[in-house]
């Protein structure tokens, strides 16, 4: 009579592979659902990602670096290129709004540095100027109101003008 008792407690083999498959199952659908949450990005991922994805994430952009083409009263055409505006996706030029109200500041700098110098600061020196300062082929870095991305025409706020001492 015991015997019948442990023939009832013997679970079936087809019984057994089943439980292991669906304790499997769960443990690999558990794994997928971890895996499938974002994960925060590192550096070394940031570096992964496509430029057009990363410009497409920036912040806005509201100025542009370039050399001044030609300049009337109202009206300034800037040539910026990628290797100053890295936001940019091409090198273009501008047309860019300008008025008297303009802020414009010239910042004028060394070719080089004398060795006897002791405060290179004192080098540099930005005075405030107007927009008859400005002289095509000045390189210029201008401060619009609005992003720039996308756009062809834009109003400058403030222009830097960079000028560069023998």
């Amino acid at each position: 009579m015991p015997a019948l008792q442990l023939k009832r407690f013997i679970i079936p083999i087809w019984l057994s592979i089943g439980i292991v498959v669906v304790i499997g199952l769960i443990a690999w659908l558990a794994i997928i659902i971890g895996y499938s949450k974002p994960l925060p990005e590192t550096e070394v991922e940031k570096s992964l990602i496509p430029t057009e994805i990363m410009r497409a994430r920036a912040a806005p952009v509201t100025s542009l670096i370039g050399t001044v083409v030609s300049i009337k009263a109202d009206v300034m055409v800037l040539a910026a290129t990628t290797a100053r505006n890295p936001h940019l996706q091409e090198d273009a030029s501008y047309r860019i709004g300008v008025s008297d109200e303009t802020k414009v500041a010239i910042s004028h700098v060394p070719k080089t540095i004398p060795p006897d110098i002791t405060d290179p600061g004192s080098l540099y020196r930005s005075v405030l100027g107007t927009i008859r300062d400005i002289k095509i082929g000045d390189m210029v870095n201008v401060r619009m109101g609005g992003e720039v991305r996308g756009m062809e025409q834009l109003a400058a706020e403030s222009i830097e003008v960079t000028k560069v001492k023998p």
